[in-house]
């Protein structure tokens, strides 16, 4: 038995050592506050939650309607029973399902669609697969174009049917919402109409906005347009999107794609700018009148020439134009193919005007002056980041699934110090109030079950540190629930052995019959926490992982702790020349 006692001690001595090693990288990281402090074989360290250090997090969805309305394969009709079901929900007010489609297009359509009819041989279940797999394509992207800003220990995973996108600390990323969510489909198309540059080609211009508006109806019935009277100049009203309907007036547009009006044109929207103030001043008599920013004006582009797109881009990168107002041009250098078509539209199309749309926002659009071999350029930036994000986006390829952020959560470093303060002093009265309960209750028991208790902590941590585990508020709560769940382990082995005592059972034998008849009671416990923990780390996000994963660490130190290393202690002590009476 003394042999059996001296093995359990090198197993339990030898797990401290490990736990300790593993730890001092933790320790010279956050005492150092340096990156490279390897040491021993241990990489990894416990990451503070955004709760605990601050930063934010995005939680971004995929776009299903735009997704099935951009990559089906069905007929006019089809097409029509799909976006009469998609606004059907929208209308409704309901979340968009793709599991439901089926019955939304009974319920909507009119033409008895089918899934099959929309995407031939294909499954909702091969759908959500498709879907699934985009959803992962567009985490490496956007872990792509998070990396190349320099953001440090940037967090990007799916969570479910979602992405979940975190920046830790008060790193500053100018507009992080656009670099995660622009889908970065970049076009060449050539300009049919556009904004004139004179006042008197505005007429011919706002003709054409006005055909297309004219041909669905519903934009005008939904007043997604508006229009500014301007006929006692230009003969016509001039037509724009306001800032609140854009939205709204490009998922319209979206669901009408396959309208035969689109078969030889596509709408590209241009940021206003003051070229007609003047005019509408005096069409308006008012002095005053100016376009907001975030408004749009509509222009008419070629859907098929000159065949060149994103896909082409090679290299994009940007460059300063070298004048005083600081402007930045974004270079593009085309591959093999692209080059050769854009040579060839470029050396036939010279004097004519090709936009560069950006997710079908036009960025620039120039007259052709010569034919142009391998690049581009994209002007008018007046904003670094702005240019950068776009080279980003560009170089690191487009989304295959569109997104939209669902939350943003955010929480500044005064907080996250303040909360790590609040849960280490509720972490310490906790064990504290837990130690002091055992040793006056069990006393000796419960002076071994404390240091137990104290060993489980240790390795607690030291797991959380191989794992690279990130650390919550939450997280705090669940290392405070197990130091419960491990005393609560020692109460049930304590009370089982009184009852042995009671019984007049020697002391050695009651140690015994306690442990084994608490066993089942215990492993049975921890068996359904450590599955609540499992669960709750598969279907939760952020914090709710923190506390699943302190959680099940937990459980699995507490049953090492509390039912092998006090059995350990309570061997040495009656195996040894100590006084057998046991003190419990």
């Amino acid at each position: 038995m003394q042999k059996n006692i001296l093995n359990r001690w090198t197993l339990i001595i030898l797990s401290l050592t490990i736990a300790i090693l593993l730890l001092i990288n933790d320790y010279r990281y956050y005492t150092n506050n340096s990156e490279n402090n390897n040491f021993f074989i241990d990489s990894n360290i416990i990451n503070l939650g955004l709760d605990l250090r601050g930063g934010s997090e995005y939680l971004l969805s995929p776009k299903i309607d735009k997704w099935l309305l951009e990559n089906n394969k069905g007929n006019n009709k089809a097409r029509d029973d799909l976006a009469s079901a998609i606004t059907g929900v929208k209308r409704q007010k309901e979340i968009f399902k793709l599991a439901n489609l089926n019955t939304y297009l009974k319920r909507f359509g009119k033409y008895n669609t089918s899934i099959d009819d929309l995407f031939p041989g294909e499954t909702i279940q091969t759908l959500q697969e498709s879907i699934k797999d985009a959803l992962s394509s567009n985490k490496d992207i956007i872990r792509r174009r998070i990396d190349t800003r320099g953001v440090v220990e940037p967090s990007v995973r799916v969570n479910g049917d979602r992405i979940s996108v975190e920046i830790p600390g008060d790193q500053s990323v100018q507009d992080i919402e656009n670099l995660i969510t622009t889908s970065a489909a970049l076009d060449f198309n050539q300009v049919i109409y556009a904004p004139p540059n004179f006042p008197n080609e505005i007429q011919i211009w706002q003709q054409q906005i006005q055909y297309v508006i004219s041909n669905i109806p519903e934009i005008s019935k939904n007043n997604l347009v508006e229009k500014i009277d301007i006929s006692n100049i230009t003969g016509n009203d001039f037509i724009y999107i306001k800032k609140e309907n854009v939205q709204e007036f490009k998922d319209f547009i979206d669901l009408r794609k396959h309208n035969v009006i689109f078969d030889t044109r596509k709408l590209g929207y241009f940021k206003p700018d003051n070229r007609y103030n003047e005019l509408f001043k005096i069409a308006l008599n008012d002095t005053s009148f100016q376009f907001n920013e975030g408004d749009l004006w509509i222009g008419i582009l070629d859907p098929k020439k000159p065949d060149v797109s994103g896909e082409n881009v090679s290299n994009a990168s940007v460059q300063s134009d070298g004048s005083i107002k600081d402007d930045y041009t974004i270079s593009l250098e085309f591959d093999g193919i692209g080059s050769s078509k854009w040579g060839d539209y470029t050396g036939k199309n010279i004097g004519k005007q090709v936009a560069i749309t950006l997710d079908s926002e036009v960025l620039t659009y120039p007259v052709i002056q010569s034919r142009i071999d391998g690049a581009s350029q994209i002007t008018g930036f007046d904003n670094y980041q702005k240019a950068s994000n776009v080279t980003i986006a560009l170089n690191n390829g487009k989304f295959n699934l569109p997104l939209q952020i669902d939350s943003e959560h955010k929480t500044g470093p005064e907080l996250g110090e303040k909360m790590i303060s609040l849960g280490l002093i509720a972490f310490f009265i906790g064990i504290g109030c837990v130690i002091i309960f055992m040793i006056i209750y069990y006393r000796v028991s419960g002076l071994i079950a404390s240091s137990a208790l104290l060993i489980n902590v240790l390795l607690m941590c030291s797991i959380l540190s191989l794992l690279g585990a990130t650390l919550t508020l939450p997280g705090i709560a669940g290392f405070i629930l197990t130091v419960g769940i491990a005393v609560d382990a020692n109460v049930i082995i304590f009370e089982r052995i009184k009852e042995e005592l009671r019984k007049g059972t020697p002391p050695l034998s009651s140690i015994e019959a306690g442990y084994d008849r608490a066993f089942i009671t215990i492993l049975d416990a921890n068996v359904t926490t450590l599955l609540t923990a499992f669960i709750l780390y598969s279907f939760g996000t952020g914090p709710i992982k923190g506390f699943a994963i302190t959680l099940g660490a937990g459980i699995l130190c507490s049953m090492f702790t509390a039912i092998y290393v006090t059995r350990t202690i309570f061997g040495t002590l009656y195996y040894s020349k100590f006084p057998k009476k046991l003190s419990i």
